[in-house]
């Protein structure tokens, strides 16, 4: 696969030599005095005399991508700085030279064309690109007058035909009330000074018309609180900057609040936006980004953001963005219908994550905070390269922020990364180590299978499913067209049936009759899922535990209506990387399709695109079915995923898939399977490190071989022969010290039960609790083992020896 950055960089680079030249041997375009030696200013501290300048200056500072790298700086950090001012300019370059400036035209660009909601957007964004190119210094169109003159006379055919008091709305309400006020602003500030007051006053007064106060929930109100604030800053308009600032704050908004239902965020990290599904990844990162920003706009004058709920936001920071961003990667099972769009992967997700972080590093005055901030920015900018650098997307009020960090050998990035995250409200789970991490998500009776909306995530059907993704050294993997051209029928961790759906089928689907359960110790855990599929074609009872390098996943109680599989993985293949069977390699062929009989296979390994160190064993026990191992080209378009994109990519494109899944066969019923996924095999990949202690419909459950970590889901009252019993459904996790002979048991119930909930751990006979725990009560220790009694939710305990 290849590098998304140097493949883009060199496109860049050629795009702006080639349209530079044209202009330079223009008459058109007179570039002479467009790149002087600017002193840029960063506005500290607002003037209580000129309040409405000074924000507005310093609000130009968060939109502009002029900064002091542009006039000199050491040699590595200048020639990244020019680099993307370079690109900048040849964007802008393109789009000036397709600019329709006839006057009798119907749209400002011809691939963009009829100007519809989205398209009206899109064109205002567009007309953002070339105000950006603009007003950074070191490039071709910087203060360009010609292009000025272009720009504004543009953007009054805009405000005068089509983004006005007497325009009707049509289309999606986000683009008139969101999309284009949020671009109105960033271009009257960009053109502050020189923009004719008539203009400037014809585009707030459009804003203000379609925008008037702030409405929605989550994202969507700190954009419209936002918009509302910023136009008040431009407008010298106090009322307005009130009434964005205010609104923020609102106690019946709900905005800073923890909340628990609907959207928002969960204390338990989770984040909830369209009712049901978690979007951390997209509308969650808008939020945290915007209120970053907007604290820092506003802090120090008077109309700072004081509400005590704000700290909320460093919560946010630590609980719900660190444990999802892995090597500048945010996990895709968190960004929604976002993964359809060409240009939203992983990493751009994560990037808005980032400047999120870097503007709370300015404004929070916590060191311990602060510095671990800076450990988690360097970790994931660092090892994010060389397939994608931070420093092409930080905004220019940040890329000095951020330069300055990944130089500073004092802030050591993060190390030693071994813990597990479990947001129950989301039912999402992530295992984060050093060399590789894994993210599941999953469905119940309160998060939804998969979001379609506005034609994107056309065929999302099962991304929630009991999806199963792992990131390791492979960068690119989810991140070079993998969305676009994956088999949709075989996501990695899923059993469904083969049925053709149509797209958009299942959107938002609910199973009332859907349970999800978990417990973390730390750095295990144990994770369950009683799934009924849309349409009720797949009933399973699937769980996931996260050892010590390896994941266990079991399957019983499987029932479908047709044709059955469960997916172990589908990754993209490099067509030369090695695959072994039992340790032994197969001969190369560029395609294949291959079955084993019940038995006969126990041991796939993959050799990583990148590095023998990378390679995945996939282990599979005691079915019954046949496995499928396949090698396949894949041809897919970005128009197959997602046709509600403004320009639509039709472009085919092939990408090479290895596939291993589970034949369960035509309507099977009363299924299982258990296998393992080891993503760094070390000496023999077979080599058994767990045992099953149950793998039926009422408990699932696995314990190391050297009995250090057991892991149970219950879904109704069972027991684990000699090992423990549990009155209700739950999950458990113990984690037994090497050293410190002390042992930690996760408990988590579904919710804070009515009536006490009873445990007996067999295997903790030697040890008795540590000190009390309010809502457990120790009713028998001794030879028998310890029996307690439950009346809280979740809890964590630490049993030592005696």
């Amino acid at each position: 696969m290849k590098s998304y950055r140097s493949t883009s960089t060199i496109f860049g680079l050629a795009l702006f030599a080639l349209v530079a030249l044209y202009w330079s041997q223009s008459t058109v375009l007179d570039t002479t005095e467009s790149n002087p030696s600017v002193d840029f200013e960063f506005p500290e501290i607002v003037n209580p005399q000129e309040p409405f300048e000074d924000l507005r200056r310093r609000y130009l500072t968060l939109i502009s991508e002029a900064n002091e790298y542009s006039v000199a700086h050491p040699p590595i950090r200048k020639r990244s700085w020019q680099d993307r001012v370079d690109h900048i300019h040849a964007n802008a370059l393109h789009h000036y030279y397709t600019l329709d400036k006839h006057e009798y035209r119907t749209a400002l660009w011809e691939d963009i064309g009829e100007l519809t909601s989205s398209n009206l957007t899109a064109t205002f964004y567009r007309i953002g690109s070339l105000a950006q190119a603009w007003a950074t210094p070191s490039g071709p169109l910087y203060h360009n007058q010609e292009l000025l003159v272009d720009v504004l006379t543009a953007l009054r055919w805009l405000v005068e035909r089509h983004y006005n008091p007497n325009i009707i709305r049509v289309g999606n309400w986000w683009d008139w009330q969101i999309g284009i006020p949020y671009q109105i602003n960033d271009l009257v500030a960009l053109f502050y000074n020189v923009m004719d007051a008539d203009l400037r006053t014809a585009l707030t007064a459009a804003s203000r018309y379609f925008i008037p106060e702030p409405i929605k929930t989550g994202a969507n109100r700190v954009w419209t609180c936002k918009i509302i604030a910023v136009r008040g800053i431009l407008d010298s308009n106090q009322t307005e900057l009130d009434l964005g600032s205010q609104n923020l704050q609102d106690p019946e908004t709900i905005l800073l609040d923890y909340v628990e239902s609907g959207d928002g965020f969960y204390r338990d990290g989770s984040f909830i936006q369209h009712d049901t599904i978690p979007y951390h990844g997209g509308y969650g990162k808008n939020l945290f980004k915007g209120l970053a920003d907007i604290i820092y706009l506003l802090h120090g004058s008077a109309w700072e953001l004081k509400d005590k709920r704000i700290s909320h936001i460093y919560e946010w920071a630590v609980n719900s963005f660190m444990p999802i961003v892995w090597r500048g990667a945010l996990f895709a099972n968190l960004r929604g219908r976002e993964i359809s769009r060409k240009d939203g992967t992983d990493y751009h997700a994560a990037d808005d994550v980032i400047t999120g972080m870097l503007r709370l590093i300015q404004i929070a005055n916590d060191e311990k905070f602060v510095a671990k901030l800076k450990s988690w920015v360097k970790f994931n900018i660092v090892s994010a390269r060389p397939w994608h650098d931070y420093l092409d997307a930080a905004p220019g009020s940040l890329y000095r922020a951020a330069a300055d960090i990944i130089h500073d050998k004092s802030v050591i990035p993060l190390e030693d990364l071994s813990e597990t995250v479990w947001m129950k409200k989301s039912d999402r789970a992530f295992m984060l180590r050093s060399t590789y991490a894994l993210a599941l998500s999953m469905s119940s009776d309160h998060v939804s299978t998969y979001e379609c909306l506005n034609h994107g995530n056309l065929k999302g059907w099962y991304t929630g499913s009991g999806m199963t993704l792992l990131y390791n050294d492979d960068l690119g993997q989810y991140n070079d067209g993998y969305w676009a051209t994956a088999d949709m029928y075989h996501v990695p961790g899923v059993t469904a049936h083969l049925r053709v759906r149509k797209p958009c089928s299942g959107s938002r689907y609910v199973s009332q009759d859907g349970r999800t359960y978990g417990s973390t110790s730390g750095q295990h855990a144990s994770i369950g899922m009683q799934y009924l599929s849309w349409g009720r074609t797949v009933n399973a009872t699937k769980s996931w535990f996260f050892l010590d390098n390896e994941i266990v996943c079991l399957g019983a109680g499987i029932s479908g209506i047709g044709e059955t599989h469960t997916t172990i993985d589908q990754r993209q293949i490099l067509s030369q990387r090695r695959i072994y069977l039992d340790g032994i390699e197969m001969p190369h062929e560029s395609t294949f399709n291959k079955t084993f009989s019940p038995h006969t296979l126990h041991t796939v390994q993959l050799q990583s695109n990148v590095e023998e160190a990378s390679d995945i064993a996939y282990n599979v026990y005691h079915v019954s079915e046949n496995l499928i191992l396949s090698k396949d080209d894949r041809t897919g378009s970005w128009i197959d995923v997602n046709n509600g994109h403004v320009i639509q990519d039709t472009t085919p494109f092939q990408r090479k898939y290895v596939t291993l899944y589970i034949d369960h066969g035509d309507s099977p019923v009363n299924a299982s399977y258990i296998y393992s996924i080891r993503p760094k095999p070390e000496l023999i990949p077979h080599l058994r490190t767990f045992q099953v202690l149950s793998n039926t419909e009422a408990v699932q459950a696995v314990q190391s071989v050297d009995k250090r970590v057991t892991g149970a889901v219950f879904y109704e009252k069972a027991q684990v022969p000699d090992i423990l019993t549990a009155s209700t459904a739950c999950s458990i996790t113990l984690t037994a010290s090497e050293t410190d002979g002390y042992v930690k048991v996760a408990i988590e119930l579904p919710a804070t039960p009515d009536e006490p909930a009873y445990f007996h751990f067999k295997q903790l006979a030697p040890y008795h609790l540590r000190s009390e725990v309010d809502g457990i009560t120790v009713l028998a220790t001794g030879k028998t083992g310890i029996q307690l009694a439950m009346t809280r939710a979740s809890v964590v305990l630490d049993f030592v020896l005696h």
